[in-house]
């Protein structure tokens, strides 16, 4: 499977040597969502120069000379303005977007400071593509550009770290090969259309008859991973399926970051909120390496095969966070056998009426009876002077699950997982930040 984190250096020809000003160059491929990738530093003795260059063969971009040339001095300037040594402000990543009308091009421009050639230097990843293509769906840009700035920021950080024990040729390898991955994830988002589901596009659309069960424990998982789901699969247009009705249960906002599956594609993209990925013949290695990757996300997500009817989940996001810092993904995401009633009882429901409008007034009542249990969850929390420090004590749970009546411990994981997209302090009060030994996660995900 081939993933952002692949660190195939084969294809790139650098030269092993003291830099003397010469960029590293590299072309991009045809299909890439960007133009032109530049990666521009402040040296000492050369001034504002491009370090790194990949762009189109014969794109315009390339041809016109006076936007990449300026680019160096515009994306840099400010910080130096500033006077501020670049070790002052390590890995901290800053943005900024420029447009040269004349040329039809937008940059986004991500600033930094590094150990570039040995030296601390104040740097610039400058993602450059002309406007005219991208203007034809700018609700569909915007949405891409969202991903965009989370993954260039991630990539980014990643060189810091590497720029740490590594030459500056082999950090930039290693960059070239995510980005290359990241741009072909973004072209194949720019012309999806998942951003308006059609009821015709679901699960529930009128003659078409689905398993209950297998759909409350997916859409249970989905919204107890707060949204963020991988659909696998041999049947492309059944994905889709899947995909899109879980997609109904996204707020607005987020259904830019929705990634339909097509032929043959099973790349996976930390970042991008509902994705699916076309598996033709699927075997418990790809599963795992799949569950690997997905520990680049920086939220637990649900894996969903529909092939052979399995939910697994990562667990709640404390836990998380552990295995990500224990960079393993071995026996962390649990299948989820057992569905939400309160999820159950909404699939029930809107089994019965055939107009389609109304069963998209039924799903969107059921987003809304969500937001407002998780609003009752924020105040009750409140009114009870509960910090993430001194967290909602287990009486104070009891008794809101009771009101509630969220007994089941799938019902309360949903609510809760609405209550961390809309307050994520008050989450922290419910669930409290502790500390996991790794004895303790072996005991839980036994």
């Amino acid at each position: 499977m081939a993933s952002s984190g692949e660190k195939h250096r084969s294809h790139m020809h650098v030269r092993r040597k003291r830099w003397h000003g010469e960029p590293i160059a590299q072309l991009l491929d045809p299909n890439a969502y960007f133009d032109a990738v530049l990666l521009c530093i402040w040296d000492d003795s050369l001034g504002p120069c491009i370090r790194f260059c990949a762009m189109k063969e014969q794109h315009q971009v390339n041809k016109d000379s006076r936007v990449v040339a300026s680019l160096p001095k515009l994306t840099l300037n400010d910080v130096l303005a500033k006077g501020i040594a670049p070790e002052a402000i390590p890995h901290e990543v800053d943005t900024k977007y420029l447009r040269f009308p004349g040329s039809e091009v937008e940059v986004a421009c991500f600033i930094f400071s590094a150990n570039i050639d040995n030296t601390p230097k104040f740097a610039s990843l400058c993602l450059l593509k002309q406007i005219a293509s991208a203007g034809k769906n700018p609700a569909s840009y915007i949405g891409v550009q969202d991903i965009c700035h989370d993954r260039a920021t991630t990539i980014i950080l990643n060189l810091c770290k590497c720029l740490q024990s590594e030459s500056t040729e082999t950090a930039f390898e290693d960059m070239y090969v995510d980005l290359k991955h990241l741009l072909l994830v973004l072209k194949d988002m720019e012309t999806a259309q998942t951003r308006r589901v059609l009821f015709r596009d679901t699960l529930f659309k009128p003659l078409i008859f689905y398993d209950v069960r297998f759909l409350n424990r997916c859409l249970t998982s989905h919204l107890e991973t707060s949204g963020m789901s991988v659909v696998v699969g041999k049947d492309v247009n059944m994905i889709n399926l899947y995909l899109n009705t879980l997609t109904l249960f996204l707020p607005v906002s987020k259904r830019g970051k929705c990634r339909p599956a097509q032929e043959g594609k099973r790349e996976y993209c930390p970042d991008v909120v509902v994705q699916g990925l076309h598996f033709v013949d699927r075997t418990p290695s790809d599963l795992s390496e799949l569950h690997q990757l997905m520990l680049e996300s920086c939220h637990p997500s649900t894996v969903i095969d529909i092939d052979h009817k399995i939910v697994a989940a990562a667990p709640e996001e404390r836990q998380y966070q552990f295995a990500q810092q224990q960079d393993t993904a071995e026996r962390l995401f649990q299948e989820v056998r057992h569905g939400s009633p309160l999820v159950e009882k909404f699939l029930n429901s809107i089994v019965s009426p055939r107009d389609p409008s109304f069963r998209a007034a039924l799903v969107d009542n059921f987003t809304r009876r969500l937001s407002r249990l998780g609003l009752i969850v924020i105040q009750f929390t409140i009114e009870r002077n509960a910090t993430p420090d001194a967290p909602l004590s287990h009486a104070s749970k009891l008794e809101l699950r009771r009101w509630l009546r969220l007994q089941d411990d799938h019902d309360f994981r949903v609510v809760l997982a609405t209550v961390l997209q809309m307050d994520s302090q008050v989450y922290d009060s419910i669930v409290p930040d502790y500390q996991l030994s790794a004895e303790k996660l072996k005991e839980i995900v036994a």
